[in-house]
């Protein structure tokens, strides 16, 4: 839990600073000792922060507001884990930009490692 005051040097940081704020209370639950925050941005759209609990260092992507869903595919916009440092973006990353992103945390970023296509079911019959 966090025990520090929180360092939000980026511009999407300040913008969402209630929620990110709210949530860095709550316990670790990627890599180690950070906290995702993650906020909502419409139907099946995800905004986040990575909180560092140590330092206060509040970290988001540069170039990434949010990732959207992606008709036909149900699966979690993002994907991580306390015990890992990899993170898995799956969705549209900004509307633009659709697929699997596969991104490995170094402390300060996360670093693209492999990106796949997505795997959707088909509504025809």
């Amino acid at each position: 839990m966090l025990h520090v005051p929180l360092v939000l040097s980026t511009t999407l940081a300040r913008q969402y600073r209630t929620v990110i704020t709210q949530q860095a209370s709550e316990a670790a639950d990627f890599a180690d000792h950070y906290k995702v925050a993650t906020w909502g941005c419409g139907t099946d759209c995800r905004g986040f922060a990575i909180i560092n609990q140590r330092d206060g260092r509040v970290y988001t992507m540069p170039g990434l507001e949010y990732v959207a869903g992606v008709a036909g595919n149900a699966e979690d916009r993002l994907a991580y884990r306390l015990d890992s440092r990899l993170f898995v973006i799956t969705g549209r990353k900004n509307d633009e930009d659709e697929g699997k992103f596969y991104y490995r945390w170094n402390g300060n970023a996360l670093k693209l490692i492999l990106r796949t296509e997505i795997t959707k079911e088909s509504f025809e019959d």
